[in-house]
C-alpha cells in the first residue's frame, strides 16, 4: 500500500469515527428532548387529572357533605384516570340530585 493510500485509508477512517461520533451527539440530543417532552406533557395530564379531582370532590362535599356515601363514592372516582370521565362526572354533578345518582353514573361510565 502507498503512502498515499494510508493516509486516504486513515483520513477515512478519521471521517468515520468523527461522523459516528456527531451523529451520536444528535441522537441522545434529539432523544433527550424527546423524552423532557414527553415527561412535561405526562406532567401536564396528572396535574390537570390532579385538578379535576379535587375540584370534584369539593362540589361532591359542598353539593352532598362528607357523609360516608360521599366518601365511598370519591374512592371509586379517584380510581378513574380518565380526563374525559371526570369531566363528564364534574358537569353530571350540577345535574345530581342524590348521592346514587350521581354513583350511578360512575357505575355506568
Amino acid at each position: 500500500m502507498t503512502l498515499a493510500e494510508q493516509l486516504e485509508n486513515r483520513g477515512l477512517q478519521k471521517g468515520l469515527k468523527q461522523g459516528f461520533e456527531e451523529g451520536r451527539e444528535q441522537g441522545l440530543e434529539i432523544g433527550l428532548e424527546q423524552g423532557r417532552e414527553q415527561g412535561r406533557e405526562q406532567g401536564r395530564k396528572q396535574g390537570r387529572e390532579l385538578g379535576l379531582l379535587e375540584g370534584i370532590e369539593l362540589a361532591v362535599n359542598i353539593k352532598f357533605g362528607g357523609t360516608d356515601d360521599c366518601k365511598t363514592m370519591m374512592t371509586k372516582i379517584k380510581r378513574i384516570h380518565d380526563i374525559h370521565r371526570l369531566q363528564a362526572l364534574k358537569r353530571k354533578i350540577l345535574s345530581a340530585e342524590t348521592v346514587p345518582e350521581l354513583m350511578a353514573s360512575i357505575d355506568n361510565s
